[in-house]
């Protein structure tokens, strides 16, 4: 399987996200829990029985573990405003600003690290403004530091081409050969060490996904992927920089085999989508070797993939698939799956955890019959008009407050629910970008679940309604933002398109390999990360 991000900037243009997202406060106080109808439609219910058994299961699994870990990871998210995919937007005046206050946002809930995406050949020396997209990235980075986050850059895969709407609708691989690739890449990846010092740099993760977008035989087979890995290895100064390298839960674990042993890399990197068949047996294996190589584990990419099966050719990268994260009755199992991959954590020394909907943490969808049938795009469309609202109006999601307090249970305050839930806004139907179609897929297909599908949902999920949950204001503080040095937030229109404010992202099937990881870049044809 690949695991793939479509965003295609096409649907999302409306002016209104980024400068919404201009608008954001520059200090937050206390933080308010959005109320949302979680019960499950009938139709979603075997499903979400079955997720949740499948979690279960696995906790179980891992409680069964005779040693833990003290400590817990650094818990992150994507900063996709400042994802490479999004492009010359990346240089137009607002965008600094978006980022400040995205990060203002994610500094409210306690996050301690982000994720940013800095795809090959952005920072290449030929590249076009080669040198205003290095400023643009040492000063995230300076507003990142300055918030004491830790910097988690992923530089696995080239920058998503040949889709309809990308900002680097232009750029082809074609004519590009391995070699030619191998010494730029390895010559980015030493600008991205001595000029932007990240706590991590991923250089290799989906191999599906690399393989499909540049389609060299040389890293078509475990043996090939090793040689490559250490080809950019070969001399590269490190520095203080840790070098993170791995597979996707469906990605062959031979190909981590022949990686793991090599001396100059230092932490387990995965990806986690999907949870059915054998995947999370996967993880398990991952776990074994990290032990067994004395190398920690970093999951920079994770969301709870809401499929029980392969879903016919478009497995991953179809839209159907994806627009089920947006809404709220699924909130239940992306705590769950959190708490489970937090246990796991504690047990096989993960060190960072990146779930990667993050504009999830501030909005989901209600379900009902105006928005039972809306298309992935309007789905995400309104989840991030959504959570640009909540975002200035210092509210979070339930799963945003089980986030928080999963990253420090003892200092966050539990929020005070909101009266009602954040009203969501009926999109304006627009033309969806269509998803490209996948090829056949050169991976064995998943064991079927074998679980039984019980026709009631469980009822022992340890997430609370949000109108169940209070806040003695007495004697729990309230979060509070550091104040940064960058200029105050404009209400100014920007004059082209707009940034998304989270993340677009979905499974897809081995055979799809590229998306566009642009959130709106990143997000608005989203579909396609597993």
């Amino acid at each position: 399987m690949i695991a793939i991000i479509v965003l295609s900037v096409t649907a999302l243009t409306g002016n209104w996200e980024l400068s919404s997202f201009n608008n954001v406060a520059s200090a937050t106080s206390s933080l308010s829990v959005a109320q949302y109808n979680q019960t499950i439609p009938s139709a979603n219910q075997s499903m979400f029985t079955t997720l949740d058994q499948l979690l279960t299961s696995f906790n179980h699994t891992l409680s069964s573990a005779t040693t833990k870990s003290s400590l817990q990871p650094i818990y992150a998210t994507e900063l996709l405003p400042a994802d490479s995919n999004v492009g010359e937007n990346l240089l137009a005046p607002t965008a600094m600003q978006g980022v400040i206050n995205y990060l203002n946002a994610l500094q409210a809930l306690g996050i301690q690290g982000v994720t940013i995406d800095v795809s090959y050949p952005v920072l290449v020396s030929s590249f076009a403004n080669y040198t205003q997209y290095l400023s643009f990235y040492e000063n995230v980075v300076a507003q990142v530091r300055s918030r004491g986050m830790k910097i988690d850059v992923e530089s696995e895969t080239p920058l998503l081409v040949g889709y309809p709407g990308l900002s680097f609708g232009s750029l082809s691989y074609a004519n590009l050969t391995y070699t030619e690739y191998l010494a730029e890449d390895k010559q980015m990846l030493q600008t991205v060490i001595d000029n932007l010092h990240p706590d991590y740099l991923n250089i290799g993760t989906e191999t599906d996904t690399l393989h499909t977008l540049l389609n060299y035989t040389e890293i078509s087979t475990p043996q090939g992927w090793g040689t490559y890995i250490s080809s950019l290895l070969d001399g590269l100064n490190k520095n203080t920089t840790k070098i993170a390298v791995g597979i996707g839960t469906w990605d062959p674990i031979n190909y981590l085999y022949n990686t793991i042993n090599d001396s100059a890399i230092d932490v387990i990197n995965v990806h986690v989508y999907p949870i059915y068949g054998s995947y999370l047996s996967v993880l398990t294996q991952i776990g074994q070797l990290s032990v067994q190589y004395n190398k920690p584990i970093n999951i920079d990419e994770m969301w709870l993939h809401k499929s029980v099966s392969t879903e016919g050719p478009l497995f991953a990268s179809d839209a159907n698939i994806r627009v089920r994260n947006d809404y709220a009755f699924w909130i239940p199992l992306d705590d769950e799956f959190m708490g489970v991959m937090a246990e796991y954590a504690q047990i096989y020394n993960v060190t960072y955890m990146s779930p990667f909907e993050g504009a999830l943490l501030f909005a989901f969808l209600n379900y009902n019959s105006s928005t039972a049938n809306l298309t992935n795009d309007q789905a995400m469309q309104t989840v991030d008009q959504a959570a640009s609202h909540n975002i200035q109006s210092n509210i979070i999601s339930p799963f945003g407050a089980y986030y928080q307090n999963l990253i420090s249970p003892s200092n966050s305050p539990t929020p005070t629910p909101t009266a009602s839930a954040t009203p969501t806004p009926t999109p304006t139907p627009t033309a969806t970008t269509p998803i490209p179609t996948p090829s056949p897929s050169p991976s064995p297909t998943p064991a079927a679940t074998t679980q039984p599908t019980p026709t009631q949902a469980p009822t022992t999920n340890p997430i609370t309604n949000p109108t169940q949950q209070t806040a003695n204001p007495t004697t729990t503080p309230s979060p509070t933002i550091k104040p940064v040095s960058s200029p105050s937030p404009t209400p100014t229109v920007p004059e082209f398109p707009a940034i998304g404010i989270l993340t677009l992202f979905l499974f897809t099937s081995i055979a799809i390999t590229l998306a566009i990881r642009q959130r709106n870049a990143r997000r608005n044809t989203e579909t396609a990360h597993l």
